[in-house]
């Protein structure tokens, strides 16, 4: 007999990192895999990506799930915020 709980993403991100709070940045956030969890456990986040329809999709679920998040429509190589942020992740 085996038990799997679901736990949360923002939870296991904050557990791996060990970071309760602070300014998160997510760097091609696509429809916001991560950044909508983090902000859902407590980050001030951040999530940059050039697609504008996977901005939408994430800003979408973002607004269904209450998640407050900064949207930016820009290409991640070019984005620049000296010392602003305590988590930075990037997924592919």
């Amino acid at each position: 007999f085996a038990l799997f709980v679901q736990i949360p993403l923002g939870h296991k991100i904050v557990a791996l990192t060990g970071l309760a709070t602070g300014a998160a940045l997510d760097l091609a956030c696509g429809p916001g895999r991560y950044a909508i969890p983090l902000a859902q456990a407590g980050f001030d986040v951040t999530a940059v990506d050039l697609t504008g329809f996977l901005l939408d999709k994430a800003r979408e679920r973002a607004a269904r799930e209450g998640a407050r998040v900064q949207w930016i429509q820009q290409d991640m190589r070019e984005f620049a915020r000296t010392a602003a942020f305590d988590l930075v992740l990037h997924h592919r």
